[in-house]
């Protein structure tokens, strides 16, 4: 049976997507944007139509993802596929490491070489990007980014809407709030509270 994949922005987070879809199995992939009919393509794939057109097409696909990389747009798009009836995919590349006895939340997606350890709960609509490392018993809230190469140790917990950019290393037990901007490089000793940005080594 072809498994079918729609997928809300063509973009280039939502061609990786794509790419990892097709490696996990899935055979037919769709995409829409609201830039359409301006953007018919995103330079591999062509875009199908606008959000409007995915919901109306919602019941003959197997599932459907966000692929926009904003934390907050991409809350607001899957919280209103799932009140629409949508089932939303959670997709993990055949070359990364999932521990079974992790919790992965609807909408999420583990790159290839991405390592997600025992114990650790994603909520939904998380990134675990290219090489990054979640160890065990970390706790990461919905539409978290955790960016390439990024190393969470263990027993981390992330707020909603954070992002970890692309290197940094956060210390085992710290807490980053919701919608904090980690800097690419950083390293985090110290919890983090809501809202900040804090950047480099240590971190501040």
């Amino acid at each position: 049976m072809t498994r079918s994949l729609g997928i809300l922005g063509a973009g280039g987070h939502g061609k990786v997507i794509a790419d990892t879809a097709i490696a996990s199995g899935w055979r037919k992939i769709a995409f829409y944007d609201d830039a359409w009919p301006k953007k018919q393509t995103n330079g591999r794939w062509q875009v199908s139509g606008r959000s409007g057109e995915l919901l109306e097409e919602i019941g003959a696909m197997d599932s459907v993802t966000v692929g926009i990389g904003r934390n907050n747009v991409r809350l607001q798009k899957l919280s209103e596929l799932l009140e629409s009836g949508a089932t939303l995919a959670t997709i993990v590349h055949p070359h990364a490491s999932v521990s079974r006895f992790a919790e992965m939340g609807a909408g999420s997606v583990v790159f290839a070489s991405a390592v997600v350890n025992v114990d650790c709960v994603l909520g939904m609509g998380c990134i675990v990007n290219t090489g990054a490392t979640v160890d065990r018993d970390c706790r990461l809230a919905a539409c978290v980014h955790v960016c390439p190469g990024v190393h969470l140790a263990s027993d981390v917990t992330v707020g909603e809407g954070s992002f970890i950019g692309i290197g940094a290393v956060v210390k085992e037990g710290v807490t980053i709030g919701a919608n904090v901007v980690v800097g690419a490089g950083a390293v985090v000793l110290h919890d983090v509270p809501d809202g900040l940005t804090v950047m480099g080594v240590p971190a501040r």
